[in-house]
């Protein structure tokens, strides 16, 4: 029964170790690509809040400056100052919308992290399993008995759950890092947005005589918590 089911199965430890160390080469590899495209989305978000408080103060140097930025924030504002004579609420739409599809290209790949760092520990315990198997099977057929005859092949089954354990730690803790790091990146461009929004609307109503109250000339209320300078 155990010989069929090994001759079934077709491989041993040795296999199990080398998928363990390709997904472990896939998880360094992504882990990589993901730390360039984070870096290349790179935001200054201090310097992007003077630049949209200088826009809504009028100058025009601070539109350039958001254009030529080409991180989260910068490409969702973007689109913002791409269609100025859309209703507030259409443009909001628009915003959300393209802040999904920036969602989903900072989340490209984290779901490999997740799947590594749950299911790794797993397949390292299949080989396991596996290499104790073989060990007994070794032990029965061997002419002598003792620890030595099958010591061999449980150190070479329990490195397989070390190994799984090793690839699953730095995935679990790299999809935590980057999953923090998006969060921090949606959540300040959301902010900045509805800056943008609520400068839309305070002009529209402006548009049609209605004062806003305390604030000076051709400064929206929307800009009054942000720094300049």
């Amino acid at each position: 029964m155990v010989d069929a089911l090994m001759k079934m199965l077709g491989f041993g430890v040795e296999a199990v170790l080398y998928i363990l160390i390709a997904s472990s080469v896939a998880v360094v590899g992504l882990a990589v690509e993901r730390t360039v495209y984070f870096l290349r989305r790179k935001s200054r978000f201090a310097q992007l809040r003077r630049w949209v408080a200088e826009l809504l103060q009028g100058l025009p140097e601070a539109e350039e400056q958001i254009r030529k930025d080409q991180s989260v924030p910068g490409t969702v504002l973007t689109v913002a100052l791409d269609n100025p004579d859309l209703a507030p609420e259409s443009l909001q739409e628009l915003i959300e919308a393209r802040i999904i599809e920036e969602r989903e290209n900072l989340e490209r790949g984290l779901g490999f992290f997740a799947t590594m760092g749950s299911n790794a520990p797993f397949i390292g315990l299949f080989g396991t399993v596996l290499g104790i198997v073989k060990a007994f099977k070794d032990l029965s057929l061997a002419e002598t008995t003792g620890p030595q005859v099958v010591m061999a092949g449980l150190s070479e089954a329990l490195v397989a759950t070390a190994v799984g354990l090793a690839v699953a730690i730095p995935a679990l803790v790299l999809y935590n890092v980057f999953k923090a790091q998006i969060r921090v990146i949606i959540n300040k461009t959301t902010a900045l947005s509805k800056v943008l929004v609520s400068a839309r609307i305070e002009r529209d109503i402006r548009g049609m005589g209605v004062k806003t109250g305390g604030i000076d000339g051709s400064i929206p209320r929307a800009a009054s918590g942000l720094e300049v300078g």
